[in-house]
């Protein structure tokens, strides 16, 4: 599933050539040993050769470490987690989509698909602006916390306002902090570090509602980061 999802993902940026990628795991490492996700990232590997595209490089991203995904834990390469913490990668990572314009705003795509969805999406998004900043915060999440907790994709005018609502930096950090389903503030879940874990199953299912709303209409911003800041790979293209 996750093969699937990265390679759907990264095929619509055209420009992508290649991808880095980075696994969050808390087992230790063992020289001779196999790598976490080994065969999840072998057919990565191979998924993204068929289409024209390499990886270009690989994280290992332990509970007090990091090291490259291909390297040998016995040769000195790896850097402690804390001085990552305030690294132009991590900031990437993190905040990705949020201030390369310099308007620091979103701009929309031409879209592919239905342009009543399109018209709608943009109707939305000056409802959005006209609202007070805490009440389209506090509505859209309402909307996001009833979809992680349902058992069924959205319907049209629910994926409608998520689309929207990921359009606003400030909301769509607030909603992808509230992914995990991890009770901390926003700064310390979107820089992993937090004290609880987080709810496999509600990331998995948040990946999805993603993917549905990234395939519904092609004005979704891409969803980089996707994904949770502590277990699953978690990947980039570039």
């Amino acid at each position: 599933m996750f093969v699937d999802a990265g390679c759907s993902v990264s095929s619509h940026d055209t420009h992508a050539a290649s991808v880095l990628f980075a696994v969050y795991t808390s087992e230790p490492q063992q020289p001779g040993q196999p790598k976490p996700h080994a065969a999840t990232i072998a057919a990565l590997t191979c998924a993204l050769a068929e289409r024209g595209m390499t990886i270009r490089d690989g994280l290992l991203v332990g509970d007090n470490t990091v090291t490259p995904y291909d390297g040998d834990p016995q040769d000195g390469q790896s850097l402690p987690l804390n001085a990552t913490q305030s690294s132009q990668i991590n900031a990437e990572f993190v905040y990705r989509g949020s201030t390369i314009a310099p308007a620091n705003h979103i701009t929309l795509p031409a879209s592919t698909k239905d342009h009543r969805t399109a018209d709608a999406v943009d109707d939305r998004i000056k409802a959005i602006h006209t609202m007070n900043p805490g009440e389209a915060l506090e509505q859209a999440r309402t909307l996001w916390h009833g979809m992680l907790d349902a058992i069924s994709y959205p319907n049209d005018d629910q994926t409608i306002s998520l689309i929207a609502n990921f359009q606003a930096p400030a909301i769509r950090d607030q909603l992808m902090a509230d992914i995990p389903g991890i009770d901390e503030p926003m700064d310390r879940v979107l820089l992993a570090q937090t004290h609880g874990g987080p709810q496999w199953s509600r990331v998995e299912w948040a990946q999805q509602l993603l993917l549905h709303a990234y395939t519904h209409s092609s004005t979704f911003v891409r969803p980089h980061r996707v994904g949770d800041p502590t277990g699953t790979p978690l990947m980039q293209a570039g």
